[in-house]
């Protein structure tokens, strides 16, 4: 049995935030069809929460949520890792952050796996 092909692609590369934001689209249309999520939370202050979840689209421009794509809530450093099967053939990661007074350091990695 030979190895598929996998994609990876940093969503989002190691830095504070304080807000809610989105990856750019990310895909090779007709290529994806399983997509890994690795969130790394390297320091945190506040009462932060950070959620990150996947996101499809048929174009690009239009969005919906993936369901079950994502990971338990985040509040301190750690990593948490999701999967989930994509129908679109654009994804994105949404991370959203709330609580008290958020400061969030993390980093989002993304490996694709072509279509059996």
């Amino acid at each position: 049995m030979a190895l598929g092909r996998v994609n990876g692609e940093v969503a989002f590369p190691s830095a504070a935030r304080t807000t809610t934001t989105q990856s750019r689209a990310m895909g090779i249309p007709g290529y994806v069809a399983q997509v890994v999520m690795m969130v790394h939370v390297t320091a945190v202050s506040g009462t932060p929460t950070l959620a990150c979840t996947l996101e499809q689209s048929p174009d690009g421009s239009s969005w919906t949520a993936v369901s079950g794509s994502g990971h338990p809530n985040l509040t301190a450093a750690g990593s948490a890792m999701a999967s989930a099967r994509i129908a679109g053939d654009y994804f994105r990661v949404v991370a959203t952050i709330g609580g008290g007074t958020p400061n969030v350091t993390f980093s989002v990695s993304i490996l694709a796996f072509p279509p059996e």
